[in-house]
């Protein structure tokens, strides 16, 4: 590497630690506080919730595959009764091919109603 671009990196880098000067990063939760959260909403709405994870991780595609058969295991429990809410939390990722478009969100939404949309009637809440 030549004395020039030394001497542009180190100029970019303190560039970059001005920019930065005033900034504060502060944890204002936990991932396990903010399900938690969640769970007291849905207890409010009159759900009953279940928190069975705050370190998913994973492709959203397949994260989601496991959690339709998680929530479909559940369903026919007497102790979750619909209204009902399962709780997962963490971070997913979503490896785009092609031109594809939308996120993790999208994808896991999208994936979790496939296999959902084959569970037997009897199994879903007539509530939704």
């Amino acid at each position: 590497m030549s004395a020039a671009s030394r001497l542009a990196q180190r100029r970019d880098l303190e560039a970059r630690r001005s920019a930065l000067a005033g900034v504060a990063n502060v944890m204002i939760a936990t991932p396990q506080m903010s399900l938690e959260a969640a769970a007291d909403v849905a207890r409010k709405a009159g759900i009953t919730p279940l928190i069975l994870a705050n370190d998913v991780e994973g492709e959203a595609r397949d994260v989601a595959l496991v959690h339709a058969a998680i929530a479909r295991k559940c369903m026919p429990s007497p102790a979750l009764r619909p209204p009902c809410v399962l709780i997962f939390g963490r971070e997913t990722t979503v490896t785009v091919r092609g031109t594809g478009r939308g996120g993790r969100n999208a994808e896991s939404c999208w994936r979790l109603a496939s296999p959902w949309t084959a569970t037997p009637a009897s199994m879903r809440s007539p509530r939704y």
